[in-house]
């Protein structure tokens, strides 16, 4: 069985053989790592920016102008709301004679006289309000939109300037 022996001691730093040379070698050391903190630490630190390219300032600019610009226009965007469709949009006709409480329906060139008391069990009737229930529910899915364009411009304009600003900074 072979015994390793205990490999020298090879570093810079002086190494304790006595109690005498103990503290020698303590001090000594912390001496040597103080230096090194000393000297790191009293020069003035200097920190050098590199300046971007002027091709990669320009493409940071117009994207995010482009960016500031779609959602300068959504928050600027409002649905505008319609109101009900009307029965002359649908191409109906409904006018109501208060003297003898009827109802003249006129849809596609015919005309149906319906009591108001029996609207609903009219089928032409149904046909008539069912087509202008249509032309409403074809009014909600294709939804119009107002954008303030004034504010919104504005916002974007003074956005531009400051990003301007920053980006010839860089």
């Amino acid at each position: 069985m072979e015994h390793e022996r205990p490999r020298p001691n090879k570093s810079p730093e002086p190494t304790a053989v006595g109690a005498c040379s103990s503290a020698v070698a303590v001090h000594v050391a912390g001496r040597r790592w103080l230096s090194f903190f000393v000297r790191r630490h009293c020069h003035r630190m200097t920190f050098t920016t590199t300046k971007l390219k002027a091709p990669l300032k320009w493409t940071v600019f117009v994207v995010l102008s482009i960016a500031s610009f779609l959602y300068l226009r959504s928050y600027y965007t409002w649905p505008v709301l319609f109101p009900v469709a009307t029965p002359e949009e649908a191409g109906v006709s409904i006018s109501y004679d208060p003297a003898t409480q009827m109802m003249t329906v006129t849809m596609d060139g015919k005309s149906e006289v319906v009591a108001l008391t029996n609207a609903e069990s009219s089928a032409f009737y149904k046909q008539a309000t069912a087509r202008v229930g249509v032309v409403g529910l074809e009014k909600l899915r294709h939804p119009q939109a107002e954008v303030r364009w004034p504010r919104m411009i504005v916002r974007w304009l003074t956005f531009e300037l400051i990003l301007g600003f920053i980006v010839t900074r860089i």
